[in-house]
């Protein structure tokens, strides 16, 4: 026992004067008097009675004085008990439940056996609950993404909160540990309690909390870990899948990159496999040394185009979470790009497409492939236009009216063309589509040359490249053509000289486009074809043209995050079907008026694809560019302890909680006894009155 106030035990000295007045014998006289004798016979019965009840009353008196005296010294019993005694005044606790995807390793029991460490962390959170007083208030909070409120605000009733933790199960999303902490915070703001806390429990591998999110908070902030020991845990994860077109002629043959990270202290012989629309597809070893990542790659052909869905995966170990990560790839095929050649010189580097043939024959990795097809506009008349992407028209002057039609109707149609001067000044049969009217042509003096001024960065065949150099600054040009001003015609200045004219235009034809470079595409009138941006400039002009240069793989996200679907008006029902079966619908109702919707239940690994009911199509297609894969963050991989745990509660590798020494105040229950006792004290001396009155 031990006491808040121990100099009150002073108090005890009363009890000597209370015990001397009680017991001192007062001197007294024998008288006889012959009318006492006959009573002498009774009293003397009586006295035996009297004494007692003097004995009782001092007893009484005295344990009142002990009591009274022990309780202004607040004294507290020293107990032991798993986790403490709570005392003091109301409680209100938030628990924040780590139920991230690091929540799933296994570990080894001190005592035997395994568990995930989530079941761990869940069995110590029902050991707080059990410490909480009746007067005390709870709350628990899922701290995976996003942070999941799982009881009724804060409750007293701890008995429905123990049931609805015994039936969870970790997630697979990340932490988002901040957030929680930042709902705890709202939760206790709205309690009266004088004593307020936040509680982790977790893994410890979750990242550190933010020192704004701490500087803010004004409760008490505690971390429990869940793990027994700190050693480095026996993890490798595959961390990143990419897939990316081979950079072959061949647009189906594809790449598959897989970056596996060993975070053990150990070198690690992994076997990693390739599955593909669920079969397996490939197989290997990777060596990756302890701390570093390696990367395993597999070259695929896909027999056809379209979607498809895979995953890589590695051998089993402590946490099987982060051994496979999903991917997906839209699988397309070649663009197709005829080039009409207006000045061949075959085998020359002065052909007029000469530079525009090796760009476009030069692969870019992670791009889908061009092929190409040259003609002359001789052949170009019979040459069926139906089956490419984009036309260049290279040199060319006039054509013939039959293909001058069949190219407005290819532009307007959703063709691109791309156009660059020729030798002469115009272009007829095109005037309909082209986004100037030439007016002429402007020839540089033989020791000047005019400079490019400005490029439009913002465009999307610039957009990749560098502010600072995009590569076309120093092309020089000889000659130009002139254009005549049209406010009708809408068109947008790609490039434009120093002076102010322009280089490159741009112009939208109904479905299609239009590009006129008014310089030549040879080194007849410029030295663009030998600068850097030349390539780039071809390249991403074709597939802007094409429609393919904002094309992008079926997207990844980490679990647990929402994402942004879009919305066609007039779609009747939006159906996404998740990776354990499960069909999300959003009917009409909700998709009238949006141009995305958020989808939010991405909480399993896996892939996700997207169905769609529009009113002609009479039945649901396959939305394939919408369709996406979800996966554990990898950071989640990383089992490595980041924050401390808190010294409060000292646990050993056997017990839920060592048995702390806590302090039982009884001040209040020696209160309550005092008062007890002196009613019966005064039970007591009102009996003995009512006695004595009576003789």
């Amino acid at each position: 026992m031990s006491f808040g106030s121990p100099w009150m035990l002073l108090g005890l000295l009363l009890l000597a004067p209370l015990w001397w007045i009680h017991l001192k014998r007062r001197p007294h006289h024998t008288v006889a008097f012959p009318t006492l004798f006959i009573l002498q016979r009774v009293l003397k019965q009586k006295r035996k009675q009297s004494r007692m009840r003097e004995w009782l009353i001092l007893l009484l008196r005295a344990l009142i004085v002990v009591v009274f005296t022990a309780a202004l010294a607040r004294p507290s019993l020293n107990v032991w008990r798993p986790g403490g005694i709570r005392s003091g005044l109301p409680l209100s606790q938030v628990i924040l439940l780590d139920n991230s995807a690091s929540m799933r390793r296994r570990i080894n029991m001190p005592g035997g056996g395994v568990e995930t460490a989530f079941e761990r962390a869940r069995q110590l959170a029902i050991a707080e609950l059990e410490r909480l007083r009746p007067q005390d208030s709870v709350a628990v909070i899922l701290v995976g993404t996003p942070p999941q409120l799982i009881t009724d605000g804060l409750t007293t009733d701890k008995e429905h909160a123990v049931m609805t933790l015994s039936g969870l199960n970790p997630g697979f999303a990340a932490d988002a540990l901040d957030d929680a902490i930042l709902k705890a915070e709202r939760l206790l703001s709205q309690s009266s309690s004088a004593q307020k806390e936040v509680l982790l429990i977790s893994d410890l591998a979750t990242k550190p909390v933010s020192p704004n999110t701490l500087k803010s908070m004004q409760a008490l902030f505690r971390v429990i870990g869940v793990l027994p020991d700190t050693s480095t845990p026996d993890n490798a994860g595959v961390t990143k899948v990419s897939v990316v077109p081979s950079g072959g002629r061949e647009a189906r043959e594809v790449t598959i990159r897989a970056e596996i990270t060993n975070y053990s202290n150990s070198t690690k012989n992994i076997d990693v496999a390739l599955t593909l629309d669920g079969k397996p597809a490939a197989r290997g070893m990777l060596k990756v040394a302890p701390g570093q990542s390696g990367v395993k790659a597999f070259h695929h052909r896909f027999d056809e185009k379209g979607i498809h869905f895979g995953h890589v995966s590695i051998g089993e170990d402590v946490f099987d979470a982060d051994n496979v990560r999903y991917m997906a790839t839209n699988v397309r095929r070649s663009i197709r790009v005829l080039v009409i050649n207006g000045d061949s010189r075959p085998g020359s580097w002065m052909d007029e497409t000469f530079y525009l043939q090796k760009a476009l024959d030069t692969p870019i990795p992670g791009e889908v492939p061009l092929h190409t097809q040259i003609v002359t506009p001789e052949i170009a008349r019979v040459t069926p236009l139906d089956g490419f992407d984009v036309i260049f028209l290279a040199g060319v002057g006039d054509i013939s009216p039959g293909l001058g039609e069949r190219l407005v109707r290819y532009a307007e149609e959703g063709g691109g063309l791309f156009i660059s001067a020729g030798n002469r000044d115009q272009i007829n049969y095109l005037k309909a589509i082209m986004p100037a009217e030439v007016d002429g042509i402007r020839t540089a003096d033989r020791r000047k040359y005019f400079e490019v001024g400005a490029v439009k960065l913002s465009h999307p065949i610039f957009q990749t490249l560098k502010e600072q150099s995009t590569g076309l600054e120093n092309v020089h040009v000889n000659y130009h053509l002139l254009l005549k001003p049209n406010p009708a015609v809408r068109r947008v200045v790609l490039m434009q000289l120093k002076d102010g004219l322009p280089l490159l235009l741009e112009r939208q034809v109904e479905k299609g486009a239009v590009l006129l470079l008014t310089t030549t595409i040879d080194r007849d009138g410029t030295d663009l074809p030998i600068r850097p941006g030349f390539l780039p400039l071809i390249q991403r002009s074709t597939r802007y043209l094409s429609r393919s240069l904002e094309h992008r793989e079926p997207r990844g996200i980490d679990a647990g995050k929402f994402i942004s679907l879009p919305v066609v008006e007039g779609m009747q029902k939006l159906i996404v079907l998740s990776p354990n079966k499960k069909r999300t619908v959003f009917m009409a109702g909700r998709l009238t008026g949006q141009a995305r919707i958020r989808f939010r239940q991405t909480n399993i690994p896996g892939a996700y694809r997207v169905w769609a009911e529009m009113p002609e199509s009479g039945g649901l297609t396959e939305l394939q560019s919408s369709a996406f894969v979800a996966n554990i963050s990898s950071a989640e991989s990383d089992l490595s302890r980041k924050i401390k745990e808190s010294n409060e509660l000292n646990r050993d590798e056997r017990n839920m909680y060592t048995a702390l020494k806590g302090k039982l105040p009884i001040w209040s229950y020696l209160l309550m006894a005092g008062i007890l006792l002196l009613m019966l004290e005064a039970i007591v001396v009102g009996i003995g009155l009512r006695k004595s009155h009576r003789l």
